[in-house]
């Protein structure tokens, strides 16, 4: 028997030859499992794909939500507050809720407590609760640079926007009187008129607005409110309607 031949018929059971074994196993086929060559330039540029992509989408989803918005930020429409299908009138509060979470909240918190140097709070601030002319304008103007209030003073990164053209006067109402009575704010609603006679007196007005052309407003200024419905006259002879009770 040739010595190739004898290699190929190991008894392992049989022989104590390490060398015969050594050899046997190297004409054994090269696992074929995992081996640590380079990666290709394909897979390469693959992965830096990914990984930028994956980056890109991660900061701008992870941003804080008060730069959220973007220098370019337009305001969304605000949902529609007219009359609902039953032809009731509509609470304006509840209203102004929806256009609230939808338009303000992204900056002034659904708390309405704002950020710290950024976004000033509305809960007890004398631009919510006092005159609602002056609130009118900075919604519908919208704001740049700095403001100081009783609050401290604000700068955020983004301007407040104009909301001139975005919301109906019914929107501006609603949310108005929304922040005006929430939160424990407690103020005066304000009427569609009124919001109407503010879009005319401001309609030529600079936008953004900015802390002197505020300033310029009276603070305790009101909004102008529906005339009051007339008291039907009585009939000749009728009693005379009774006085209202004291208080």
């Amino acid at each position: 028997m040739s010595q190739t031949e004898s290699n190929q018929n190991i008894d392992y059971r049989r022989t104590m030859n390490v060398a015969r074994v050594h050899n046997s196993a190297a004409r054994e086929k090269a696992d074929l499992g995992t081996d640590n060559g380079p990666l290709s330039l394909g897979a390469f540029a693959a992965a830096i794909i990914v990984a930028l992509f994956g980056g890109g989408y991660f900061f701008s989803n992870t941003a804080s939500s008060f730069n959220r918005m973007g220098a370019n930020y337009q305001p969304v429409p605000p949902a529609y507050s007219g009359p609902s299908d039953d032809g009731k009138p509509v609470d304006p509060i509840k209203a102004g809720e929806k256009i609230y979470k939808n338009a303000c909240a992204n900056c002034h918190q659904q708390d309405g407590n704002g950020a710290p140097g950024q976004y000033p709070s509305l809960v007890a601030s004398e631009y919510v609760t006092e005159g609602d002319e002056r609130l009118g304008a900075l919604i519908y103007l919208g704001l740049a640079g700095e403001i100081k209030l009783k609050g401290g003073t604000f700068s955020s990164p983004q301007q407040m926007p104009s909301h001139r053209g975005i919301m109906t006067p019914a929107n501006l109402a609603n949310v108005m009187s929304y922040i005006r009575n929430t939160w424990g704010n407690k103020a005066d609603v304000v009427s569609e008129i009124g919001v109407a006679a503010l879009i005319t007196k401001y309609k030529a007005a600079p936008s953004p607005a900015n802390q002197a052309f505020l300033d310029g407003i009276d603070p305790k200024a009101m909004l102008p409110k529906p005339a009051a419905a007339p008291v039907p006259a009585a009939a000749p002879g009728a009693a005379a309607p009774a006085p209202a009770a004291a208080k």
